[in-house]
């Protein structure tokens, strides 16, 4: 849109002797439209994964927080010795989790290289049993309609370490009130 600028918005031919343009010349300025500020998409659930094993127990822990701020926290326990299965584990709960609730965005965030790696695409799954979860978690995926997961710092993931260390924890070692 081109706007003519002249005193007043006056078009006047004559100019001042001390103006610099010549008595025929008018200024002309050209605005450019304003532009639209990009359009944010939604904003994402954040699921926290971690795991966690010892000599006698594996477990996990997740934490699901909505865009509103709201949270749910799980612990899990297994029956069975896991590694990097216990990561899987939380991530393939905290997918079905989001979805159960509504989310049909999520962000992922985990401090467990080799998961988020192999959920990327970017190391190869060479174990069948993690084929098995890359392939339950790509089956949840599917069903949102964003996804993403990231790579945290340990120090990053401190609240979903503690909890899936009490995972692990003995019966008689966890404390009955657990500030969080």
């Amino acid at each position: 849109m081109k706007r003519s600028c002249g005193q007043g918005g006056v078009n006047r031919s004559t100019t001042s002797k001390d103006s610099p343009l010549p008595r025929n010349i008018r200024p002309e300025y050209t605005y450019p439209e304003p532009e639209e500020p990009p359009k944010e998409g939604p904003k994402p659930w954040v699921l926290q994964v971690d795991g966690s094993t010892t000599r006698e127990a594996s477990g996990a822990s997740l934490v699901l927080t909505s865009p509103k701020g709201q949270r749910l926290s799980y612990v899990l326990r297994f029956e069975f010795k896991a590694t990097n299965e216990a990561e899987y584990e939380a991530l393939v709960v905290g997918l079905e989790l989001a979805k159960a609730v509504g989310a049909n965005h999520v962000l992922a965030k985990s401090d467990s290289q080799l998961v988020v790696g192999q959920v990327l695409g970017e190391y190869t799954v060479k174990e069948e049993i993690m084929q098995e979860y890359l392939d339950k978690v790509k089956a949840q995926v599917a069903k949102l309609q964003s996804f993403n997961i990231v790579r945290i710092p340990r120090e990053e993931n401190i609240e979903v370490d503690y909890l899936a260390k009490l995972a692990t924890a003995k019966e008689d070692a966890i404390p009955q009130n657990i500030p969080i």
